[in-house]
């Protein structure tokens, strides 16, 4: 008998547990496949967190209906909105209809607040939260309970404005970080004809995005105009406040002090052993027509860090997201939406990068884990900011255990490859072979327990499953513990990457045996699809060996994209694609039934990419910008989007992953290498995914400081007198060079002789134009003139 099993009857004695749960207990067990090998334990602080908020939330919510919540939570307990959710039996209470939040952080420090839609900001991962109050002539308003509230970036970077306003009185919120400082800023403006008074709050909350955050504490001090939270933060304000409010459950919520304009409070100093002490600083002010004032707080993010206060200005900052911008590639479309989504996005990742390691959000998924860190890293590099991620790669052997096992978490095997994977990436888009050489011996290793875990373990597989590495959770939205394709996939790919890799470093010996190991991965691999169909009578590639069509299916198209381990003309796509679509498409979006329950961002962008790799321009573009719909005000996309209430259902609100497959997708559909298999060359296909309108007359696209795989890309293309100009760069960086380099073109014409440079061939293609140019660095111009 397993420990887990006498654990539950331990408990099932003590606790009278009746026999038929224990059976149902141990069904779940069974059904999920889930042992001491593959349960991801370093999830349990994770999941333990969040269990433990919406218990705390069942209780809290609604034992306190009159206190002020947050925005999600009104409109989850309200029964006439569309994001109620009737809480029954179930005895938790989580935010699964409006995950939308936006980070303020910077690579300066590793803790990124967040601002929720309403402007309600939360300095430190699962803690409480600062709110901006306005009282004015016989009105109050609080933005939680707010439906008329704009909120947008300050040139498209991480810092966050919002906007409320009564007739009268306007308030506009800033917050931004600078350095290991998190500043809020509340501007009060008179947009009225008459002299206002009014008052206007920053209010200390037990509350976060995800619900309460218990705080025992608070102490007031007018003198040094600081409030000191649970002992240790210290809140300072500016100017000095008119009056402090505390109060704590039993004496009841300070925003109805602040309503009724009584601020009798508590005193100096309150406690509350429940864990909901609050509080506000109030500023009180007459302000003429047209005039401002301005009522701030800030304080420290990182105690082990200098947080200066100088150089904190809102315009400081600004300049500092600028240098840092600029150090990478830059893009101009004719589609300025489209470029403030790059740049916000672009700062998105930079902001996530923390020394040595990148995480998937500012919130909930404030963690290092491969899977995601691949996507983030190769855009990142990908966009010029190589020197941004060669600390993190450099940090890769941190997480790797003596055998050789790259972990994310336990019984998750897709890690390896996408370790492997990433490095080879960086090293062909940076030119950097020492940032890939220093961790060379653990790459080594890594594809070692590759061979380990997969072809050298055929006996110990289930029928179809032979070489194939061992069940698993893999990524969650794959389903239940098995033995997906996804983790095989990606450990191909990352043999395959090692063997490209020692190639470029001249390590000819490593790249033999490793080159032998990825042939004989990918029989198996072919194997197994091949069975696997006749199995389940499935013609494209399941989630797993015997797996029907179901969700899961969407870990498998990684072997078209980002992988390319099977060509865009693979037979099993067509039908992969279309079980997808038949099982999961929503609203032109993939919906993933699995665990997120919502239309899932960064998924839906993959599908939309492989549709670029196989030459549907159309689909691609459409897949994109539906995407992109989804946008928050603030350029965010959470993992997964609710179909009612169109807010985020599940993860975090401000998701890593989809920033980089926003920036993916749109330099891809600029340029992109496509790769021959096992080891062969690569091409490089220039402007494949732009959209037929972007060659309007009077349009342009430039594309400049751009890695690709063999150097740096630079491109202009302008449109005028009907014909199109094109010229592009490619500077080597000591990586192979491209074999080819392909225009595919969304528009008809033919080649003006005025140009500079040989080109190899060039025809029509779907109403468009196809030119083929040989490889290698230096300069080139074309001329189309448009039929």
């Amino acid at each position: 008998m397993g420990i887990t099993h006498r654990f539950i009857e331990w408990v099932a004695e003590r606790f009278r547990v009746p026999p038929l749960a224990i059976r149902m207990f141990r069904a779940v067990g069974e059904v999920s496949g889930l042992d001491r090998s593959t349960l991801p334990t370093e999830l349990v602080p994770l999941n333990s967190v969040q269990l433990a908020r919406g218990l705390l939330n069942y209780t809290v919510f609604q034992g306190s209906p009159s206190w002020l919540y947050p925005y999600w939570a009104r409109r989850q307990y309200d029964p006439s909105d569309p994001a109620f959710v009737p809480r029954s039996h179930l005895g938790l209470s989580v935010n699964v209809t409006h995950r939308n939040w936006t980070g303020v952080g910077n690579p300066a420090c590793p803790v990124e607040p967040v601002v929720d839609e309403r402007g309600l900001t939360t300095p430190f991962r699962d803690g409480w939260s600062i709110d901006v109050w306005l009282a004015e002539a016989d009105r109050t308003m609080f933005p939680s309970a707010l439906d008329d509230v704009r909120q947008m970036l300050v040139a498209d970077l991480p810092i966050v404005e919002t906007i409320f306003a009564s007739q009268r009185v306007c308030v506009e919120t800033f917050v931004w970080t600078a350095g290991s400082r998190l500043i809020v800023r509340a501007v009060v403006r008179n947009v009225s004809t008459t002299r206002v008074s009014c008052r206007i709050a920053l209010a200390v909350r037990p509350f976060n995005p995800e619900g309460v955050a218990p705080l025992h504490s608070l102490h007031a001090d007018r003198d040094s105009a600081t409030m000191t939270l649970d002992g240790g933060t210290r809140l300072e304000f500016f100017p000095t406040p008119d009056a402090f409010v505390l109060s704590n459950h039993r004496d009841g919520d300070t925003a109805e002090l602040f309503r009724r304009g009584t601020p009798t409070g508590t005193g100096p100093s309150v406690t509350c052993a429940k864990g909901l002490a609050n509080g506000y600083a109030e500023l009180r002010m007459e302000l003429e027509p047209d005039a401002m004032r301005e009522f701030m707080c800030s304080l420290a993010l990182d105690h082990d860090r200098a947080a200066a206060r100088s150089g904190g200005s809102l315009e400081a900052a600004r300049d500092r997201w600028e240098a840092l911008l600029a150090a990478g590639a830059a893009v101009t479309t004719p589609d300025s939406a489209l470029d403030a989504i790059c740049r916000s996005s672009l700062a998105t990742l930079l902001m996530l990068c923390d020394g040595d390691v990148i995480t998937p959000g500012p919130f909930t998924y404030h963690h290092f884990w491969f899977r995601d860190a691949a996507f983030m890293i190769r855009a990142l590099d990908a966009w010029g900011f190589t020197a941004m991620t060669a600390p993190i790669i450099a940090g890769f052997p941190r997480h790797q255990e003596p055998s050789g096992f790259f972990r994310s978490q336990q019984g998750e095997w897709d890690s390896n490859g996408q370790a492997i994977w990433t490095a080879w990436q960086h090293l062909l888009l940076s030119g950097d072979r020492q940032a890939v050489t220093s961790i060379l011996p653990e790459l080594e290793r890594g594809v070692r327990w590759i061979e380990r875990m997969s072809v050298r373990a055929k006996e110990r597989r289930p029928p179809m499953c032979g070489g194939l590495l061992p069940a698993g959770m893999s990524a969650e939205h794959l389903g239940l513990s098995d033995h997906y394709f996804w983790d095989n996939f990606w450990s191909l790919a990352g043999v395959e990457g090692y063997v490209r890799l020692c190639g470029i470093l001249g390590r000819e010996a490593e790249a033999t045996r490793a080159r032998g190991l990825a042939e004989e991965y990918r029989r198996v691999i072919e194997r197994a699809v091949l069975e696997s169909g006749r199995h389940a009578a499935i013609k494209g590639i399941p989630a797993a060996p015997g797996r029907h069509a179901d969700s899961g299916m969407i870990g498998s198209c990684c072997a078209w994209y980002p992988l390319q381990i099977f060509g865009p003309g693979d037979p099993r796509l067509t039908p992969t694609l279309s079980a997808i679509e038949e099982v999961s498409g929503y609203e032109g979006m993939f919906f993933q039934h699995f665990i997120h329950s919502g239309m899932n961002s960064y998924l839906s962008l993959q599908l939309a990419h492989i549709r670029l790799l196989t030459g549907d321009r159309a689909t691609f573009w459409e897949g994109l910008q539906r995407v992109l719909s989804y946008c928050s005000p603030t350029g965010t996309l959470p993992e997964a989007i609710h179909p009612r209430t169109r807010g985020g259902s599940m993860g975090d609100g401000h998701h890593g992953w989809a920033a980089a497959e926003i920036l993916l997708a749109v330099r891809d559909a600029i340029v992109y290498e496509e790769w021959s298999r096992p080891d062969g060359p690569h091409d490089l296909v220039v402007l494949g995914g732009i959209p037929p309108e972007w060659c309007r007359p009077g349009r342009a696209l430039t594309f400049e400081r751009a890695p690709v795989a063999g150097g740096m890309f630079s491109l202009r293309m302008t449109m005028e007198s009907g014909g199109l100009s094109i010229h592009f760069r490619l500077e080597p960086n000591g990586t192979p060079l491209p074999r080819e380099v392909v225009l595919k073109l969304p528009v008809a014409g033919t080649i003006d002789p005025s140009g500079t440079g040989p080109v190899l061939a060039a025809g029509s293609d779907a109403g468009g134009t196809v030119i083929r140019l040989p490889g290698g660095a230096g300069d080139h111009k074309l001329r189309l003139t448009l039929l």
